[in-house]
C-alpha cells in the first residue's frame, strides 16, 4: 500500500475478522465483564458486554490493560469454556468472560 493511500480498510482472510488501521491489524473481541469488574468499563451494558478492538495477537494481559482491569485483580478469563492465562493469544472473534476470583470458607 502507498504512502498516499493511507486510509482504512476491511478485509476477510480464513473467515477470520480483522482490520487494517494505518499499518496496524487489529482483531474486533466481545467481552462479558462480571461482578466489580463492571465498573472498569464506563456505560457497561451486561446484557450487550463490550467490544474492543485489540492488536492481532494481543494476550490476555494485553486485553486487561486495554480495558483498564489491573492485574493486582487477577481477573479469571475465560473463553470456549477453557481458562486463560495472562500470556495466552487472542483469537480473532472471541467471546471472553471475565470474572473476579471467588474465595470463601
Amino acid at each position: 500500500m502507498h504512502g498516499a493511500l493511507k486510509c482504512y480498510w476491511t478485509f476477510f482472510r480464513d473467515a477470520t475478522r480483522l482490520r487494517s488501521v494505518g499499518k496496524e491489524i487489529l482483531m474486533r473481541v466481545q467481552i462479558k465483564l462480571f461482578s466489580v469488574l463492571r465498573d472498569y468499563v464506563s456505560d457497561y451494558d451486561p446484557q450487550k458486554g463490550v467490544t474492543a478492538d485489540l492488536s492481532a495477537g494481543a494476550t490476555v494481559s494485553d486485553m486487561l490493560s486495554h480495558l483498564g482491569i489491573p492485574m493486582s485483580k487477577v481477573p479469571v478469563v475465560i473463553c470456549n469454556g477453557r481458562i486463560l492465562q495472562a500470556t495466552d493469544t487472542i483469537q480473532p472473534d472471541s467471546t471472553l468472560h471475565i470474572f473476579q476470583p471467588v474465595a470463601g470458607g
